[in-house]
């Protein structure tokens, strides 16, 4: 059961993150060959000031690759 975590800026309303989180779990759900009911998505809003430390690190995208996190 994968579980997306979105983290984002506050701002949009709750119908534009349900789309969006709609899109990305039937996107996991497609690219693993499972069932859309064994995603979930998680979203949460970050204040652009505590956007680094809630990240763990100074921006940058994070891919995780051979069970490391590589920027």
């Amino acid at each position: 059961m994968p579980i997306v975590s979105v983290r984002m800026y506050p701002g949009r309303g709750d119908d534009l993150k349900m789309r969006m989180s709609e899109a990305v779990a039937d996107a996991v759900s497609s690219t693993l060959g499972i069932p859309r009911e064994a995603v979930t998505v998680a979203v949460e809003e970050i204040l652009p000031e505590d956007y680094d430390e809630a990240m763990g690190f100074l921006g940058g995208d994070v891919f995780i690759r051979e069970g490391r996190r590589v920027r």
